[in-house]
């Protein structure tokens, strides 16, 4: 007998993300969600403002938005998307019953170990 389980990576991270208050993992969507943006107003915020048509400070102010968000991702590093991404399996496979329940076991006392160390 064998057991295949199919976990895609959004239904990994959805159960990694589980395990977080609901505080930090809004925190952690919005650093990970607000790199690109706000590289790209970095970006164009050099560009006006080298042609004057923006305060010279205002880049300033976006690099150190974008530390914040990443200083925010280190606190966190084992939930971040990147470090779930590793983590991940494609196909967990069981031959017996009692494999399945030993990894179910395994998971289950992470799960709780985890919380009781946040």
């Amino acid at each position: 007998m064998r057991f295949d389980f199919q976990f895609s990576l959004n239904e990994w991270i959805e159960w990694k993300h589980a395990n977080l208050s609901r505080n930090r993992f809004v925190l952690l969507r919005i650093a990970e969600s607000s790199v690109i943006p706000l590289a790209i107003l970095c970006a164009l915020t050099i560009v006006f403002g080298s042609l004057r048509y923006l305060p010279s400070w205002l880049p300033i102010v976006m690099v150190g938005l974008i530390a914040l968000g990443q200083i925010y991702l280190s606190t966190v590093p084992r939930f971040g998307r990147g470090a779930l991404k590793k983590e991940w399996l494609t196909k967990r496979a069981f031959a017996s019953k009692q494999q399945l329940d030993e990894f179910l076991e395994l998971a289950y006392q992470k799960t709780v170990s985890e919380r009781q160390a946040a």
